[in-house]
């Protein structure tokens, strides 16, 4: 646990320890689809900031890190696409669920209804990735976010996309 609280320190942003914390838990939780890729992925800032357009509004920005590995390569040595679509799914989901815990002061599950990708360039073997990710749009049953996925190497977008997600209702029971 030692660890976890020493990778929390190193995430920059205003969000609180315990937002950021659930961040650290969810990346290496493991046991999961993708989390050979998830393992690698390091946040590094995580904030929650007054929207510029809409002030009274909350804003959350996470921003992760990553390296490109040979796993993550399709036939012809590129990023594969399910991968962008993977970080982009991935990142966007764990601010949404930093965002939530940070400004309702709980955890709550949020679930994917709808993932788009636009791919705009390739990245190969050893650049470094950078998934800057926004909250959209917030409402009482559906959540927005986007991210972009940076090529920090050679300076270029490498893939960008929005998850538009929701909160289940609650399970009812059957008779």
């Amino acid at each position: 646990m030692d660890a976890d609280f020493a990778e929390v320190s190193s995430i920059t942003g205003n969000a609180s320890d315990e937002a950021k914390m659930l961040i650290v838990k969810y990346l290496r939780s493991g046991g999961f689809f993708g989390d050979f890729i998830w393992a690698r992925l390091r946040a590094s800032d995580t904030s929650i900031l007054n929207s510029t357009e809409e002030p009274f509004r909350k804003e959350g920005r996470a921003v992760f890190r990553l390296k490109v590995e040979n796993d993550m390569l399709n036939p012809v040595g590129i990023l594969h696409g399910a991968c962008s679509s993977l970080l982009i799914d991935s990142c966007t989901w764990l601010l949404l669920s930093a965002y939530v815990m940070e400004t309702t002061g709980k955890s709550r599950p949020v679930v994917s209804q709808a993932i788009n990708t636009v791919l705009h360039s390739p990245a190969h073997l050893d650049d470094e990735l950078k998934i800057v990710t926004t909250t959209m749009s917030v409402g009482n049953r559906s959540i927005i976010a986007k991210a972009e996925v940076w090529n920090v190497t050679h300076r270029r977008l490498v893939a960008s996309g929005t998850q538009i997600a929701m909160f289940p209702s609650p399970q009812v029971s059957k008779l």
